[in-house]
This record gives structure tokens, C-alpha cells and sequence, in this order.
């Protein structure tokens, strides 16, 4: 549940912060397709390898072990929210002036915006798309 608030609230901060950058003029940074695909293909991989290896467990061993219980009670507190939430927003930031600070030298349109948009975006896509499934990889135990 973490993992999928962490990736959309990273993959739609990355859109708020390029609307500052280009007035608040409902422009899309990523290309249509990276908004369709991002949670039906692009990020999915992680959620699947927590399916497929996660299992259950029988009663005698839960029973006996009780501490599986115990280790569960932290996941979902509001501390561990905020932190999810400080995280997404510091990854969206990094995934979104990073490129654009190396986009700085390219040729400007008359707006003062990046003329090669899709590039930038495309990259700014790639990046957010990395650095979700790496960190919901390195959630999933």
C-alpha cells in the first residue's frame, strides 16, 4: 500500500513541479502514453515479485513465532506515512531539476522553456520510473 502511495504521489509531483516551471498552463511534461502505462507497466515489477513470493504460513508456525505478528504492527503508522510521503517528495524534486539542470545549456523557445520537450520529459520519465521500482524493489522483502 506504501509503495503504490509512494510511486503516484512521486510520479504526480514531478507533474506539479513543472507546472510551476511552465505557468500553471496544464501542459503535460511526460508524453500520454508514460500516464496510461505507469501503473499498468512500468512499475508493476515490484508488486509482483511480492506476490509471487509471498506465502502463507501454516498455524502451527504462527503459533510458535508469534514476533511475524509483531514486526507487522510498524509498517502502517503515521509516522511511517510521513516518511514515505517526505520521500516521494524529495524524489520527485531530484527527478525533476536534475534533468532540467541539464537541459540548461539547450535552445530555448520563445516562452523560455526547454524547445525539446518530449526529450526532456522522456528523461524525467526514465528517471522517475527508475528510482520508483528501485525503491519499491528495496521495500519488498
Amino acid at each position: 500500500v506504501l509503495g503504490s502511495l509512494y510511486k503516484n504521489m512521486a510520479f504526480v509531483l514531478l507533474l506539479f513541479w513543472y507546472q510551476f516551471y511552465c505557468g500553471f498552463t496544464a501542459q503535460f511534461i511526460y508524453d500520454y502514453v508514460y500516464l496510461l502505462l505507469f501503473n499498468l507497466l512500468l512499475t508493476v515489477a515490484p508488486v509482483i515479485a511480492a506476490g509471487c513470493f509471498d506465502r502463507d504460513l501454516e498455524a502451527g508456525t504462527l503459533r510458535l513465532l508469534p514476533a511475524l505478528y509483531q514486526a507487522q504492527r510498524g509498517c502502517y503508522s503515521m509516522r511511517r506515512f510521513l516518511f514515505v510521503c517526505l520521500e516521494a517528495f524529495w524524489h520527485s524534486l531530484a527527478c525533476f531539476f536534475i534533468p532540467l539542470l541539464a537541459y540548461r545549456c539547450q535552445p530555448l523557445d520563445g516562452w523560455g522553456g526547454v524547445e525539446d520537450r518530449t526529450a526532456l520529459g522522456t528523461i524525467m520519465a526514465l528517471t522517475i520510473i527508475c528510482c520508483c521500482n528501485l525503491q519499491v524493489a528495496g521495500w519488498t522483502r
